[in-house]
């Protein structure tokens, strides 16, 4: 299955999105969303440690697969834990919420 969203980029070339005023708020939001939910519908996810990364790999299906880069510089590993260790340590929580 493929699924597209046609989110509005900036006409700044090298200039993201949610830093380009005129792109209206709730556009940026929208987009926002509906790339997290698509990203969080692969079976795979392969992605650069942000928020919206996070968040994909929370709503992702329990038997997706996820990896965030994580190299010794990231400002996680200086306090001892990868992005994807700080992701599964989410889940873990929320399951713990969940079940208790």
């Amino acid at each position: 299955v493929v699924a597209s969203w046609g989110s509005q980029l900036s006409a700044w070339s090298g200039k993201p999105c949610h830093m380009d005023d005129a792109i209206p708020g709730l556009e940026k939001a929208a987009d926002a969303m509906a790339d997290t939910y698509l990203l969080a519908r692969c079976k795979g996810i392969l992605s650069t440690y942000s928020s919206l990364s996070v968040l994909a790999t929370l709503w992702a299906a329990s038997d997706s697969t996820w990896a965030h880069f994580c190299t010794p510089d990231d400002e996680l590993q200086s306090r001892h834990m990868c992005p994807g260790q700080y992701v599964e340590s989410c889940r873990a929580r929320l399951g713990a919420q969940a079940s208790g």
